[in-house]
């Protein structure tokens, strides 16, 4: 399972709840977390025990850990290169990972390690977030737009559907969503299926993508 980073505020919230004996169940609860990624980040950034957990070390342990990630990067030049080459081609850092270990190249790297790479000066100085297919200036969670919120507050929730429709008494009724790919959310196929019958339809989305 991949680990999940956590902010500076949580992992002082995760401390203040420790010192208070507070479960790993109900720390997750508090700060909206998974359970294992409660725990993994307790036993990772521990020295001795749960009280032993200090989130200034923490911090500081878990930016060793991505800086170390950087330095297959940093040590062959050739990478760097590689990388730069094929985002100009329109592929994802989950892509030219995959392809790299689909054919065994000489040195693997992670998807995580290029995004890292994508994001330090040297990749911001090469425009390199400007290649994804999403063209964020910044990594991490980003706030919805006034015009997004009032669209997300007008969606009908599934709960409301007419009963007619979740009692299958008359063909017409569907449902949809989107499978992507693992580790990729640029390749996608559409699903949608007739209640009733169980009919259902695939589609692949076209992705675009536009160089800058």
């Amino acid at each position: 399972m991949k680990y999940t980073h956590l902010t500076m505020e949580e992992r002082i919230e995760i401390g203040n709840c420790l010192r208070n004996y507070y479960s790993i169940r109900r720390i997750a609860e508090i700060t909206a977390r998974s359970i294992s990624t409660i725990s993994r980040e307790i036993k990772r950034n521990s020295s001795g025990g749960k009280l032993s957990y200090s989130p200034l070390r923490a911090e500081r342990l878990s930016k060793d850990r991505r800086s170390f990630k950087l330095q297959k990067v940093a040590k062959y030049p050739w990478l760097k290169l590689e990388i730069d080459r094929q985002l100009s081609e329109g592929l994802s850092p989950e892509m030219i990972s995959g392809r790299m270990k689909k054919m065994k190249s000489e040195k693997i790297i992670s998807t995580e390690s290029i995004y890292q790479y994508i994001y330090i000066d040297e990749g911001r100085y090469k425009n390199l977030p400007k290649r994804l297919c999403r063209h964020r200036p910044y990594r991490g969670c980003w706030k919805l737009s006034r015009r997004k919120r009032i669209e997300e507050n007008q969606k009908t929730h599934i709960s409301q559907r007419p009963i007619i429709a979740a009692n299958l008494q008359e063909i017409g009724h569907f449902e949809a969503d989107l499978l992507f790919a693992k580790g990729s959310q640029s390749i996608a196929i559409a699903v949608t299926i007739e209640k009733k019958s169980r009919l259902a339809r695939l589609k692949k989305v076209p992705f675009y993508y536009h160089k800058v």
